[in-house]
């Protein structure tokens, strides 16, 4: 079985805050791969229950979002 690809999916509506979700990650992955857009001003972090999981992957450095 084939693993789905980690995606970020960001949402922004009209004078409500910034919203981002990580599908497909498990573990402290999703905060680290959030962590640059967490400067923008996101207002919460809400952690789903994949978070509490292990990762099946390792995240590397080198995750870079434009400046």
């Amino acid at each position: 079985m084939m693993n789905s690809p980690t995606q970020i999916q960001i949402t922004l509506k009209a004078g409500q805050p910034l919203k981002v979700e990580v599908l497909n990650a498990q573990g402290s992955t999703c905060t680290k791969l959030t962590q640059a857009l967490d400067k923008l001003g996101t207002a919460s972090t809400t952690l789903k229950p994949e978070y509490y999981q292990d990762p099946s992957v390792t995240l590397t450095d080198g995750i870079n979002i434009g400046e």
